[in-house]
């Protein structure tokens, strides 16, 4: 900030460092300008790169114990499609190391994930459960109970050291996954004083460094073996390629994305080789989701169930272990079977007690080459709650069988997959309907019938503590009635909505530009066409407020916890209580904020905020201190920020 803008802050007073702060306080997840980092190493044998499926017979049986004792590489590929991969045939594609990967072991054709959002698919990887059964439904507002076992706890029991590197605050350890692992690195510190800061990630050159490192500092590791995870971010949207991909794929720098984390993935197993042999270990890629890449009005994902956003990548090796150039093409697979998989191939016994997995193992001991599958009928469980979580219109689900699928909506979907497989022909449309429709509708209807309702889910881990809650409906912020809307006729249908959709995402662009008004415009038209829309309530609130018109943005945020109370809107309003000098009121929505998050940033900072207005500024400091040690991913650099406009606010006192 330039002096001149200091001075005039000064005279205004504390009124501008309210306004300052309701334009700063949320910004930690806003996109920022890439740096031009670069990972370029690689390991490929110009020969072997072809960038086209492999060939050759079906793989070899994946005997249970084939791989017993060997140490288990996991990586994972954030927001990464199947079709984008050279190994799944896409000619654009500059993915030699997966492809050679894919040389080096099996490739599954038809892998698909159980919902098309990171932390929940995350956690059905880990846990081989579908999402109703570990219960994380959602980015950010869920996390994973100690009850349930993950794979890093399966391999501790038995000796493995384990270890995880994730690139995302999406997978920080308050999330839940980092039970089972005795180093969990989600430090996003390399990321500070770069743009990459502001995006709450660290870059695939950066993760690798991390990883590296360990591995050095590991060195043999006395023979025991190890499970590494390393999670790449990258492919995540903005899609901001480094150099060289930048200039290489300037028509689809999604692309470029993708070739950046190969190159980031051959660096990464060309230096765990120095250490452990390919015959002493498993590697695995795979994707967690996909991307739409703006297919059926979807620009990214979690918000529909089409084929871009839900099948992925998977290509497993073990040399010795697995046969070498195969493809699984005659089933689909899940996320979910990795688990039980990946604890046959290495030997281990599963854990007892715990839900029954929703995921099946792949080894197929006693089968021969080629045998016609045993699972042609199975139809894998998908969804995505986000729809209603966020945006107040009908949740979705599905099953995916591999070579159709039925999408439960308020206008039901079903996609014959093999003669339509970009799924532009609904064959419900005009109210026909196929007896192998309704017969997925019925299994469908089962298991979204047997778990619990939207509206317990959608509460779920949101409920206050009561006390808080009984104090906030003595203020007058909760009725009591309001609560989230149960689903039916009454919620407009995903397929109709996306559209406006991508006015919201230009409409938060606005916001962040400053064009106030814009994004006041916007967001209202996107209430009025779904009126318990609690993102766009949360944007127009968020937008009044800093317009300085405080009573229509306090009704916005009202209507949003009326729906729902989430952290960042309550803080909004609390910044709106203090302008207005309400400050009772501002620490009873702060403590709300802090009993649904006690780690989230945003509260210790407006606290600090409110100790400057009140004339504190010691007490300030700590707590913006305080918000940079709970919440350093998003929130550092904010705290930072205060810090420095306090101390120049005390120099001139």
């Amino acid at each position: 900030m330039s002096s001149t803008n200091d001075g005039l802050w000064w005279r205004l007073g504390r009124a501008a460092w309210l306004l300052l702060a309701l334009g700063a306080l949320l910004a930690g997840c806003a996109p920022g300008d890439r740096g031009s980092e670069a990972d370029s190493g690689a390991r490929v044998h110009p020969s072997r790169a072809t960038g086209q499926p492999a060939g050759g017979p079906p793989p070899l049986p994946f005997e249970t114990g084939a791989a017993a004792g060997r140490s288990l590489v996991l990586i994972t590929l954030d927001t990464t499609r199947a079709d984008r991969i050279g190994c799944y045939g896409y000619p654009g594609a500059e993915t030699p190391n997966l492809d050679l990967l894919a040389a080096e072991g099996v490739r599954f054709a038809d892998a698909v994930t159980p919902v098309p959002m990171t932390l929940p698919a995350h956690t059905s990887l880990l846990t081989g459960l579908d999402p109703p059964h570990h219960g994380v439904r959602a980015n950010g507002e869920y996390s994973l109970g100690p009850e349930h076992t993950t794979l890093a706890e399966a391999l501790g029991t038995v000796g493995y050291e384990t270890a995880a590197f994730v690139s995302s605050f999406v997978l920080a350890r308050r999330f839940g996954l980092a039970q089972g692992f005795e180093f969990y690195d989600d430090d996003l510190e390399a990321a500070r004083g770069t743009a990459f800061e502001q995006q709450n990630k660290r870059s695939a050159a950066a993760v690798t460094d991390a990883v590296l490192a360990w591995v050095e500092r590991r060195g043999s590791g006395g023979g025991r073996p190890f499970f590494l995870w390393v999670h790449y971010f990258d492919a995540h949207d903005p899609y901001e390629p480094p150099s060289p991909w930048r200039e290489r794929h300037t028509d689809s720098p999604y692309d470029g994305e993708i070739a950046s984390v190969d190159a980031a993935v051959g660096r990464l197993l060309e230096g765990i080789e120095a250490f452990v042999p390919p015959e002493r270990s498993v590697i695995v890629a795979v994707g967690d989701h996909g991307e739409s890449l703006q297919e059926h009005t979807e620009r990214y994902h979690s918000r529909s169930l089409y084929e871009g956003a839900i099948r992925v990548p998977l290509v497993i090796a073990a040399p010795g272990a697995i046969a070498a150039g195969g493809a699984v093409d005659d089933r689909v697979v899940g996320l979910v079977d990795l688990y039980p998989t990946l604890l046959d191939l290495l030997g281990v016994a599963r854990p007892s007690g715990g839900p029954s997995l929703d995921g099946r193992s792949l080894t197929r001991s006693g089968a021969p080459p080629g045998a016609p599958s045993a699972d042609e009928d199975r139809a894998l469980y998908v969804e995505t709650l986000n729809t209603y979580l966020d945006n107040g219109w009908a949740p979705l689900y599905a099953l995916r069988r591999h070579t159709d699928k039925y999408i439960l909506a308020p206008r039901a979907e079903y996609y014959d997959l093999r003669d339509d497989p970009h799924e532009q022909a609904n064959l419900l449309a005009g109210g026909s309907s196929a007896g192998v429709s309704q017969s997925l509708a019925e299994r469908l209807g089962d298991l979204v019938a047997a778990q619990p309702g939207i509206v317990e889910v959608a509460r779920g881990r949101q409920e206050t503590d009561p006390e808080v809650r009984a104090r906030l409906e003595a203020l007058g912020y909760l009725s009591g009635g309001g609560g989230p809307a149960a689903p039916g006729t009454d919620l407009p249908n995903p397929k109709d909505m996306l559209p406006l959709h991508e006015e919201l995402l230009a409409a938060r662009r606005a916001l962040a530009q400053g064009d106030l008004q814009q994004a006041a415009r916007v967001a209202r038209r996107l209430v009025q066409a779904a009126p318990r829309n609690r993102a766009a309530l949360q944007l127009l609130g968020e937008a009044y407020a800093r317009m300085g018109d405080l009573a229509r943005a306090e009704r916005a945020l009202r209507r949003h916890m009326e729906i729902r109370p989430g952290v960042g809107a309550l803080v909004v309003l609390a910044q709106v209580m203090m302008q207005q000098r309400r400050f009772d009121e501002a620490v009873a929505l702060l403590d709300v904020a802090a009993e649904l998050d006690p780690l989230h940033g945003a509260v210790p900072l407006a606290r600090g905020d409110l100790q400057m207005i009140q004339g504190h500024p010691t007490r300030a400091r700590e707590l913006y201190e305080e918000a940079a040690r709970v919440d350093p991913y998003r929130f550092a650099g904010l705290s930072r920020v205060r810090i420095e406009r306090l101390e120049r606010s005390v120099e001139r006192r």
